[in-house]
């Protein structure tokens, strides 16, 4: 049996009166961290959130209106584009990426631009859609504006077309009205 030094007899000696009183670590509680005077843990202080409040999100509310506009007029020229590369799309899936290519590249976009400028959250994520929605029923409206600035990305046929077009929000009334109209036909 190995001999103790003073110095190991006087820690052990000291640990066993601890025990004894009932001391911290010493009745099978063991207190990680800063303990106080009485034993108790004392708990670490919270971190305020950072982050966009109420405030920041009205204020880049307009950003995010503008950037889902973009998402979504994004989205029709990319189609546009696209349609004009018939090598590009198989045979099989032209059909489906006609019909639903423009949601499906604006809402890439949109995702895009929510995650890379952070307008996911909160009211943000309200005006991205809000924006991709205005562009998509009032493209004719918006090209009606500014006709010059979209023959670049459109054509000079397309851009004529849309200015004689009907806006899709000039026809919500009527879309409201036959929806009415079929859901009383439902009924009876």
């Amino acid at each position: 049996m190995a001999v103790m030094a003073e110095g190991q007899k006087q820690s052990f000696q000291d640990r066993i009166g601890r025990i004894e009183k009932g001391g911290a670590n010493t009745m099978g509680t063991i207190y990680m961290g800063a303990v106080e005077a009485d034993g108790k843990t004392i708990q670490p202080k919270r971190r305020k959130r950072k982050g966009g409040g109420l405030i920041v999100g009205l204020l880049m509310l307009p950003l995010a209106i503008v950037f889902g506009g973009i998402a979504m007029l994004g989205g029709r020229i990319g189609l546009f584009q696209l349609a004009a590369q018939p090598d590009l799309i198989a045979e099989e899936y032209a059909e489906t990426i006609m019909a639903w290519g423009d949601l499906g590249i604006g809402l890439v976009l949109m995702f895009v631009f929510a995650v890379a400028l952070k307008m996911g959250k909160g009211i943000r994520k309200y005006g991205l859609a809000a924006g991709f929605i205005a562009v998509m029923l009032g493209e004719p409206l918006l090209i009606q504006q500014a006709p010059e600035l979209f023959v670049p990305a459109f054509s000079e046929e397309y851009v004529a077309e849309m200015m004689t077009a009907e806006s899709q929000l000039e026809r919500l009334p009527e879309w409201i009205e036959s929806a009415k109209a079929y859901i009383a036909s439902e009924d009876g």
